[in-house]
């Protein structure tokens, strides 16, 4: 006897009254119209309707009992489907936790403050705060390589951020390190946080969240991160285009580049704020004026895309910083 298929009240009311149809078509022994029926029910299994994969599941393998030949092996492969639908949750579950916490539009960015050395830039995906891993990965939970730091190698996480405007310097700096826009306007506001993952035997990995303001991504976390027993940081992060902190000359922010053996300021550093240039122990100094070092031959760069970002910027702002301001360059005869 037929085995009775649930009208699931969780699913929407075509697909339910598609896997009606298909019942009563396998009940008729019209086993192609059955098949064809539950080809329409697959998307909405595939997209996390679980009552539909369920149901799915059940339909097609009855129709997999009942036939033969080519129709059989066609409801083997929707068996199949139905079968990863299903199971797709578990499957997530298994790669980042109970406590698993996703953001989409993020993206790894490419530099290691605390080792001063660049790594592998980052597309955009979806970081993920996970049971054993936090980083970059695809909407699915599978870990993106070398974007994402093991959790038994975390001592601490930090989050920061705020509002910042969309400028064009800001645009160029996501193009050379993101390696996408999410969006291709200037001068709009938007959430933007930045997460420093802190890691054992000093520096830390940076990633950042695209429309989300940092508080939210906090209170998401922090569940599973006290489970873990991690720790939120509260001190500053070195991170691009940071909108929190201001300029100083003795903490120059992100790191642009340091001055090699050829001169005497050997290993001051250039940094960014977010909106200007900072010499260590000089302050605000324009693109151009980091330019002039460069072919000074004084300057050892953080990575070759800070580099073209930063001779982006001058010609941008013909010679300002990344906010159009200029303060020329310090001229100090020690170098």
């Amino acid at each position: 006897m037929d085995r009775p298929v649930e009208a699931h009240k969780g699913s929407s009311a075509l697909t339910q009254e598609r896997l009606r149809k298909a019942q009563n078509q396998v009940s008729s022994g019209k086993y192609r119209a059955a098949l064809d029926t539950l080809r329409y029910v697959e998307p909405e299994a595939r997209a996390g309707d679980r009552e539909a994969a369920r149901a799915l599941f059940d339909l097609a393998c009855r129709l997999r009992d009942a036939t033969r030949g080519t129709l059989r092996e066609e409801c083997e492969e929707l068996v199949a489907k139905a079968d990863l639908a299903l199971n797709e949750e578990a499957r997530l579950h298994a790669r980042v936790g109970d406590l698993g916490v996703s953001f989409s539009q993020a993206c790894f960015l490419a530099f290691d403050p605390g080792s001063r050395r660049a790594r592998t830039q980052g597309d955009v995906g979806t970081l993920w705060f996970a049971s054993q891993w936090i980083g970059i990965g695809t909407k699915e939970g599978e870990r993106r390589q070398d974007q994402w730091v093991p959790i038994e190698g975390v001592t601490g996480v930090q989050i920061t951020g705020g509002s910042v405007t969309r400028d064009t310097g800001d645009l160029i700096m996501e193009a050379v390190v993101a390696g996408a826009l999410f969006v291709a306007l200037t001068g709009v506001s938007v959430e933007r946080t930045w997460v420093g993952v802190h890691m054992r035997g000093g520096g830390a990995a940076l990633f950042q969240v695209e429309n989300r303001p940092p508080d939210r991504v906090r209170a998401a976390a922090t569940p599973l991160l006290e489970s873990l027993g991690i720790p939120f940081v509260d001190e500053p992060i070195e991170s691009p285009m940071s909108a929190t902190r201001p300029a100083t000359a003795s903490r120059p922010g992100t790191l642009i580049a340091t001055f090699g053996p050829t001169t005497a300021w050997h290993g001051r550093s250039i940094g960014f704020d977010g909106r200007l240039f900072i010499l260590e122990g000089f302050g605000p100094i324009t693109a151009q004026a980091v330019l002039e070092y460069e072919r000074e031959g004084h300057l050892v760069w953080a990575t070759d895309a800070t580099r073209e970002w930063v001779a982006a910027i001058a010609r941008e702002g013909d010679g300002a910083g990344a906010d159009g301001h200029s303060e020329g360059r310090a001229e100090g005869r020690d170098r």
